[in-house]
């Protein structure tokens, strides 16, 4: 599973998906009966890119150079692995998977040909 970027916590933990996302996906994982430790679950973006606002962290959206510095350690971690399938959280997420060209369709987000 790959995620868009990592938020405040996630960040501050150095782990993907421990933040209140991350307790949405494993309210949906147990949903449906999966493990999340049989899963392998990223982000796209390492880093939580934010601005301060008074004493809080808020999230700002990752730009084009930052999304191909990060890409080289995502493509590192797909060659290590090899997932069979790979899920997107995310439209950035399925846009660097799937390419600029993509198409929303019944809530899932794929590619166009």
């Amino acid at each position: 599973m790959i995620g868009e970027q990592a938020g405040d916590q996630e960040d501050r933990l150095g782990l993907p998906f421990v933040g209140p996302a991350g307790q949405l996906l494993d309210r949906a994982l147990e949903e449906i009966g999966v493990e999340r430790e049989r899963l392998y679950v990223t982000n796209v973006i390492k880093h939580f890119k934010f601005e301060f606002r008074g004493k809080r962290r808020l999230h700002k959206r990752a730009d084009a150079a930052e999304i191909a510095a990060c890409l080289q350690w995502l493509e590192q971690e797909l060659d290590r692995i090899r997932p069979r399938y790979i899920v997107c959280l995310g439209a950035m997420a399925a846009k660097v998977m799937l390419g600029g060209g993509l198409v929303l369709a019944a809530g899932i987000l794929i590619g166009s040909s």
